[in-house]
């Protein structure tokens, strides 16, 4: 059974990319489109496991997530930066 590695995006504008096994190609497109998916590329390889094919289970990476955890802690460090700068020239003044 081939094995199919795809990049995509959800609904909320986040990449995610995987893999799945599948008979055919349309079969992995109606599963991802099911899972509110669009498709940006894939590509067919050779079977890569045991499992049955179910494109609902592919093994899934979400970037997205970390890349947004990432953006958070830039910008909580970038407001205590500021916060800081405040404080230290007198302009803020925290109890």
């Amino acid at each position: 059974m081939p094995a199919f590695r795809w990049k995509g995006r959800t609904r909320d504008g986040h990449d995610v990319e995987g893999r799945v096994d599948a008979r055919s190609k349309e079969q992995v497109v109606d599963g991802l489109r099911r899972n509110g998916i669009t498709i940006i590329s894939m590509t067919e390889g050779s079977a890569g496991g045991s499992e049955p094919a179910d494109p609902d289970r592919g093994t899934t990476t979400l970037k997205s997530e970390s890349s947004s955890l990432r953006t958070f802690v830039v910008l909580l460090l970038v407001a205590a930066a500021v916060i800081g700068a405040l404080v230290y020239f007198g302009k803020l003044h925290i109890p």
